[in-house]
């Protein structure tokens, strides 16, 4: 038995997109703060999905680190 990709999609789809509406609530708090210290809207989404990548690089160095053998699943592949 083989899968396509859209299979493998469709059976991390919903657990990925309730963790990401959970980040999502965050950033939204995060942007409402910034703004409360007049920083403008645009300015701190550029800056919050700056760290959001540098973030989710060092998620996957960190798993890298922690997987034996040969470094698989980069993120940036």
């Amino acid at each position: 038995m083989s899968k396509t990709l859209d299979d493998i999609w469709e059976s991390w789809d919903y657990h990925i997109k309730d963790d990401l509406a959970r980040v999502d609530r965050k950033f939204y708090l995060a942007i409402s703060e910034a703004m409360q210290f007049n920083i403008k809207p645009a300015t701190a989404i550029r800056y919050f999905r700056e760290k959001l990548d540098e973030t989710i690089q060092e998620i996957a160095v960190e798993r890298q680190a922690k997987t034996k053998g040969p470094k698989r699943h980069r993120l940036d592949e």
